[in-house]
């Protein structure tokens, strides 16, 4: 039975309507960034729950991991020097503020991973076009073409980027960081720049290039509520809702 009400907890958190789980995101990345720490531990709990729900944990590889890593240990050690240089505060006020901002950049981190988890670039440039429309009106969809484009192109860059760093690294070459940097973006730009016709030929091929494939219907929804699977799921500590069909 608790194993049935999970999988239907699941199958819900996944069919979640992309536009409002932007909304919801969009929230919660401003209680993230303005509550104390207590209450942030709390939601990047919360957060990392949904993420397993939605099944982001087994999609996440080592490299990415290490990426958003070594993003959240960045900027806490930039923010712990400039404070260092500048506070009047002792040392682990400064360590204290750090770890606060650390709290606050992995809920960040993972709200991302949550928006970005099931939904494929063009579902998500959708949801731009939807939340655009308002400004930009009838050219909100090139908008959501523009994101889809470089929501595909990054994991490409990434990889690119991380194969010249290995063979740098195998065939022993000394470059300084700055060196390596330029060498990186540079051969990386180039591929890039090489499959730019086979990106526009695939958005040509599937007619992308029109408002038409990036429009929605309706307006941002939870889902349809279940009252005999909600009412057993409660029962169980649960509140489930089932998409709409």
């Amino acid at each position: 039975m608790p194993s049935t009400r999970l999988h239907l907890l699941t199958d819900a958190v996944r069919r979640l309507d992309i536009r409002a789980l932007v909304l919801a995101s969009a929230v919660a990345g401003f209680f993230v960034w303005v509550l104390p720490a207590r209450p942030v531990l709390m939601l990047d709990a919360g957060f990392f729950a949904f993420l397993a729900l939605q099944g982001g944990l087994s999609r996440l590889n080592g490299a990415a991991a290490r990426t958003y890593i070594k993003f959240v240990v960045f900027w806490v050690a930039a923010k712990f020097l400039v404070d260092c240089i500048g506070a009047d505060n002792t040392v682990g006020e400064r360590l204290a503020d750090a770890g606060v901002l650390a709290l606050r950049l992995t809920g960040l981190a993972l709200l991302g991973l949550i928006i970005t988890g099931d939904s494929s670039p063009r579902a998500l440039g959708q949801a731009l076009s939807w939340f655009a429309k308002p400004l930009l009106r009838e050219h909100s969809w090139k908008a959501a073409l523009a994101l889809s484009l470089m929501l595909t192109a990054m994991p490409r860059i990434g990889r690119t980027a991380a194969n010249l760093n290995r063979t740098l690294r195998l065939r022993g070459t000394s470059l300084s960081i700055v060196r390596r940097f330029t060498l990186i973006a540079l051969a990386t730009l180039r591929i890039i720049a090489q499959e730019a016709e086979s990106i526009a030929i695939a958005v040509m091929t599937r007619d992308l290039f029109r408002p038409e494939p990036w429009q929605t219907d309706g307006k941002p929804h939870a889902g349809r509520i279940d009252p005999g699977g909600a009412a057993g799921c409660c029962a169980g500590g649960f509140s489930p809702v089932t998409p709409r069909r």
